[in-house]
């Protein structure tokens, strides 16, 4: 058993023993080259705009998109409102129809009832000339 533990050992280190790198040349040649421009642009040059300029612009753009955002909120609501508006009024047609159902039917029953208290109506016993 110590035989098989020491060979194993032994196998271990042999085969990760370190090895020697061999050296290879790089040449710088091929990094130099890069892939973007690196040609410094000088803010005095004529065409070459100051940065509060930029800024400005931004400025003027973002409260153009507040001012049209504004705007599409303010039509939103006004939509939302005349459809609660829309609503009420319906409803409350409906409830105006429902309350005259209501008083017609109660005046057919009053009026059936009051058919009822009078009795039948009365028949023509004088014979006919």
């Amino acid at each position: 058993m110590k035989k098989i533990i020491l060979t194993i050992i032994g196998v271990t280190t042999l085969s990760c023993a370190k090895k020697q790198e061999i050296a290879e040349e790089s040449t710088v040649t091929e990094s130099t080259v890069l892939p973007y421009d690196t040609t410094a642009i000088d803010s005095f040059a004529p065409g070459a705009n100051p940065g509060n300029v930029i800024i400005n612009r931004v400025a003027v753009d973002s409260s153009a998109l507040a001012k049209n955002d504004e705007q599409k909120i303010a039509t939103k609501i006004k939509k939302e409102e005349a459809d609660k508006k829309a609503k009420l009024d319906d409803e409350t047609k409906k409830k105006e129809d429902e309350r005259k159902k209501a008083e017609e039917s109660d005046k057919r029953k009053k009026a059936d009832k009051q058919k009822r208290e009078l009795g039948p109506p009365l028949q023509n016993t004088e014979p006919a000339q």
